[in-house]
């Protein structure tokens, strides 16, 4: 039985996969080596080299470019539209981020 179901093309070298067994989310390279550990409920497609993950009720990011993970701790975080999205924080403040994963107000 094969232990991760491909649900998303791979980019950037990096496909988005889902354990059969424990049903969570994670990103592996091309080497099937993990990249972002299986402990998601649900990772979103690349959007400008960036992706999205959610657990338990919060949002938070992977950076492709900078392989940084910025763990999940928004409300509701946006898709990147070029360099920049928007994420409102549990205090219910919005706040703008780069694609290097750094927020602006």
């Amino acid at each position: 039985m094969c232990k991760y179901n491909f649900f998303v093309n791979p980019e950037y070298g990096l496909t988005i996969c889902m354990d059969s067994q424990t049903k969570l989310y994670g990103i592996i390279d091309s080497q099937n080596n993990i990249v972002v550990p299986f402990k998601y409920e649900w990772i979103g497609p690349f959007s400008f080299g960036v992706c999205r993950l959610y657990a338990n009720m919060l949002w938070g990011y992977y950076f492709t470019q900078t392989k940084k993970l910025l763990e999940p701790q928004f409300k509701m975080a946006y898709d990147f539209d070029y360099e920049f999205s928007s994420v409102e924080t549990i205090n219910d403040e919005t706040l703008v981020i780069g694609l290097d994963g750094i927020t602006f107000i």
